[in-house]
């Protein structure tokens, strides 16, 4: 019920999704994020209606819209440069391999190991990765030692020296990472690194050096994973830029807890006298010495001490004359 009251006063707004996207906000992945970035944010809701792609529902207060917005936004900026890369990538390819096929009429490929410290992941322990490479492909492949090593790759066809090679060729690349960023791009025990080793193939992402990111895998392992990796990166200033809000936020609330109690407790405590004590408020209605007797108005009443009380005094309790303190008739 409170959840209905909640979503029910809460604000709704959309959000336009780019066209280029809108077949990957319908995926799964995009599913993900929205539910990411509902939990990030404080929305009640973030998806996109059934059938319609071309925007995004948000539901919330008008803060937590604000910054799921924010966070939207980002996302398909980065979205938009991944599909982007990866189209010009998949031409360039088919470019690139008809003019090979063109220029060239054999069947042998060759390509440069960068550093020599790559030649025991092309190999493999005991030699198994090449081994694999030749029957998958039905290739030859030979490592040729010098200044530099260099990686022949002999075949039937085109097809099977390429897809060869793509196993085959190992490379390094360095990605600088400013320091107070490292423990965001690895993420808790690593896990954002193993994340992207398991969806990339990449080999190996450690760090170098305290400001630098060294990846290491297959020639096109390593160029998803530093897209990843740069995608990431991006998010970083602004999950900085929501802490801060919430801590502010969480601040405030601090604040106006502290005063309300002090308010309450103001309002609710005992009186006390000028020396810091506790007032009574029933014994200061009662006469001094009296010890529980009343005093009529304008009588005097015997004390504790036998003293004499006037005709016709009443007691406090309503009616009674006042007496001796040891059962005396007043005079």
């Amino acid at each position: 019920v409170q959840e209905s009251v909640a979503i029910a006063v809460a604000s709704t707004e959309r959000l336009s999704v780019p066209s280029a996207l809108r077949a990957w906000v319908q995926t799964p992945d995009a599913a993900g994020c929205f539910k990411a970035t509902q939990a990030a944010t404080g929305l009640l809701g973030c998806s996109i209606q059934k059938g319609d792609p071309s925007s995004v529902l948000l539901i919330g207060s008008d803060e937590a819209i604000r910054k799921g917005k924010i966070v939207l936004e980002i996302h398909f900026f980065h979205q938009g440069h991944i599909q982007n890369f990866h189209e010009r990538y998949e031409k360039s390819s088919e470019r690139l391999q008809e003019l090979e096929e063109i220029c060239n009429s054999g069947i042998t490929e060759e390509f440069v190991v960068e550093d020599d410290s790559l030649v025991g992941f092309i190999i493999g322990s005991g030699g198994e990765n090449i081994k694999k490479v030749r029957q998958e492909h039905d290739v030859e492949v030979s490592v040729l030692d010098g200044s530099p090593t260099k990686v022949v790759i002999r075949g039937e066809t085109r097809e099977q020296v390429a897809a060869a090679r793509a196993q085959c060729e190992f490379v390094s690349k360095i990605i600088p990472v400013e320091q107070d960023m490292i423990g965001w791009m690895f993420g808790k025990a690593g896990r954002n690194i193993q994340e992207i080793k398991a969806k990339t193939g990449v080999v190996k992402i450690t760090l170098h050096k305290e400001t630098n990111l060294v990846v290491v895998g297959v020639r096109d392992a390593v160029e998803t994973a530093t897209t990843l990796l740069e995608c990431h990166a991006q998010y970083f200033a602004v999950y900085q830029e929501m802490d801060r809000e919430t801590s502010a936020i969480d601040k405030s609330f601090e604040e106006l807890e502290i005063t309300e109690k002090g308010r309450r407790k103001g309002k609710g405590g005992k009186g006390r006298s000028d020396k810091g004590q506790e007032r009574n408020p029933e014994a200061e209605s009662k006469p001094k010495g009296s010890k529980g007797k009343g005093r009529g108005a304008g009588s005097k009443t015997e004390d504790s001490k036998g003293g004499e009380s006037k005709k016709g005094a009443w007691d406090s309790q309503g009616g009674g004359k006042a007496r001796k303190g040891k059962g005396g008739k007043g005079k």
